[in-house]
């Protein structure tokens, strides 16, 4: 998975979570980000793996947009 700014992934398990890391600008998502979620989800959906997909935000907000 290629490297997004402001976004990072993590799996526990049968857990992948995609974490917004922008907490000063509320984790306003960008374009890079959207296309990073996108080929997160389409790699969590081949692996038979992974039972449980996160999308969180890093901060008091999980994000705003």
């Amino acid at each position: 998975m290629r490297d997004v700014e402001g976004l990072s992934f993590t799996r526990e398990g049968a857990v992948a979570t995609a974490t917004l890391n922008r907490p000063e600008r509320l984790n306003a998502i960008t374009w890079d980000m959207i296309e990073g979620i996108k080929d997160f989800a389409i790699e969590c959906g081949r692996d038979d793996d992974i039972r449980v997909v996160v999308i969180t935000g890093a901060g008091p907000r999980v994000f705003v947009g």
